[in-house]
């Protein structure tokens, strides 16, 4: 076996630099087109975009609490509204209540209606309930059979 190296670094470090097998490279630096937008201006669009955008968001949450601010105070009136006729109403039960409990009137409309004073009265005592309820507070068909078959 032969110990022959399959590349020979050395000669191709010495053809590149001695430029036998080198090609020329040649740069070319762009021109810049007269029709392009100057960086001023992209500058000055992106930043008017970003105020734009920001405002935008300003005025859409200050419409949002608007919106809530009008629901709000459609709401309140209602409740004043209810509340304002939940008085009138209490203070016409209170008339009525006070009219319907005065004794002269009980007996004028008793007359109306034909009602007479009783020409007798009694008395009933009733016996024991025999419904009996259970320790939650229902009713026991159980517990009642028992207490109506002892009394």
């Amino acid at each position: 076996m032969s110990a022959v190296r399959a590349y020979d670094f050395d000669d191709m470090h010495e053809s590149r630099v001695s430029g036998l097998g080198a090609q020329r490279v040649r740069v070319i630096k762009p021109r810049r087109l007269e029709n392009t937008i100057s960086k001023r201006f992209t500058k000055f669009a992106r930043i008017a975009i970003l105020v734009g955008l920001f405002l935008g968001a300003i005025l859409f949450a200050r419409l949002g609490l608007q919106a809530a601010t009008i629901g709000v105070m459609s709401q309140s009136d209602e409740v004043e509204a209810q509340i304002e006729q939940v008085r009138t109403d209490s203070v016409n039960l209170e008339v009525e209540k006070s009219t319907a409990s005065n004794p002269t009137n009980l007996k004028k409309a008793a007359k109306k209606l034909g009602m007479t004073n009783p020409t007798y009265t009694e008395t009933l005592e009733l016996e024991d309930d025999v419904v009996a309820y259970d320790e939650e507070g229902e009713l026991s068909l159980s517990d009642s059979l028992a207490v109506a078959s002892e009394g």
